[in-house]
């Protein structure tokens, strides 16, 4: 993630923490497809799990914060 302001790393944490909603401290898949749903992402599930793999850098199953504010910075 590039530099970003104090204000902005908020921000990204508290969307960030809308969608982790069970406070694990990660997104697992079914919670990153609610936020697509929020944005009106209209693909089919296959789609939605490559994209999910793409942000997972660490191909852990899981979208850390640093992963999500990369790609939620990439593409505002």
């Amino acid at each position: 993630m590039g530099t970003i302001t104090a204000k902005m790393e908020a921000e990204l944490i508290r969307i960030f923490s809308r969608f982790d909603t069970d406070g694990s401290g990660y997104i697992e898949e079914a919670e990153f497809h609610k936020i697509l749903d929020s944005l009106g992402y209209d693909e089919s599930n296959e789609v939605r799990s490559l994209e999910f793999a793409a942000i997972d850098d660490d191909e852990d199953g899981k979208v850390r914060f640093r992963e999500f504010a990369d790609w939620w910075l990439d593409n505002r």
